[in-house]
């Protein structure tokens, strides 16, 4: 007896053959919704979203984001070991970004320097080309 002559077996992993999705179709038709947003868009969405809080006796108006920021803040100047190693990995972090990008002015600098006044316009002229 050959394998097409042999009855379909129904069990682990081998669904009945009208419930198997057919040649060609997926098996979710309708798709994801217009409109539904993902989880990234869902959480920038959240941390820019804005809170009243109240600051010193005054009602204030801040994201969430600065919320975030100053509750850490905060605890890490009450001595929470978690806060402060946070913070110091945010400053690192903006120092290193900070040194990065002050080394590439240096050397955008240097390098406007060597140019001829000639070579400085040709530069300008593409530049505005870009922008528009």
């Amino acid at each position: 007896m050959s394998d097409k002559d042999k009855p379909y077996e129904v069990g682990y992993g081998k669904p009945p053959k009208e419930t198997q999705f057919k040649k060609g179709q997926s098996g979710n038709l309708k798709g994801r919704e217009k409109g539904t947003k993902n989880f990234g868009t869902l959480f920038r969405d959240g941390l820019n979203k804005t809170i009243i809080i109240n600051e010193n006796g005054e009602e204030k108006h801040i994201t969430v984001r600065e919320a975030i920021v100053k509750r850490v803040l905060v605890d890490a100047m009450k001595g929470k070991s978690k806060a402060t190693e946070q913070v110091l990995k945010i400053n690192s972090h903006q120092l290193r970004e900070e040194n990065l990008t002050e080394g590439a002015m240096k050397k955008l600098d240097a390098s406007l320097d060597s140019l001829s006044i000639e070579e400085l316009d040709e530069l300008i002229i593409i530049i505005n080309s870009v922008k528009k």
